[in-house]
């Protein structure tokens, strides 16, 4: 038996939480369970509209890689998100999907989640990501 989570350092207003926050929510989330831990999804906005950037967002993946240095014998595995931003057009279309139309948080949160922009322009954590992978030996 394992364990499938995702984690979105998000508060209920879409607004992404500081990466201060990172070590305490992955020790918090190993004491749950003595099962073998999957991250499925992990990812953070990197838009002003959320209370992140790309300074921030890469910044929260050098806190997540630390993290799971810390924790890789109960974390196994690990996924990024997504690799590229979504449209304009598809966050507002997955907000309403949610029933959250118009909710200008929670579409730029979903549209900035990427690490390269929706022109496959690489954002500072698709660089960091890499570096990290290539220290480890992925």
């Amino acid at each position: 038996d394992t364990l499938g989570v995702n984690y979105y350092p998000l508060t209920a207003t879409f607004q992404m939480k500081p990466n201060t926050g990172v070590a305490t929510d992955f020790q918090k989330l190993t004491a749950f369970t003595t099962k073998p831990i999957h991250i499925e999804e992990v990812g953070y906005s990197s838009s002003s509209a959320t209370a992140g950037s790309e300074y921030l967002q890469a910044e929260f993946f050098c806190e997540v890689f630390k993290a799971w240095d810390t924790y890789h014998t109960k974390i196994p595995s690990l996924a990024v998100l997504r690799m590229v931003d979504k449209t304009r057009a598809d966050a507002e279309s997955k907000a309403t999907d949610y029933g959250l139309t118009g909710n200008e948080s929670f579409i730029e949160y979903i549209r900035t989640l990427g690490v390269k922009s929706n022109t496959s322009v690489a954002k500072p954590a698709f660089t960091l990501i890499e570096s990290e992978l290539d220290k480890r030996g992925f």
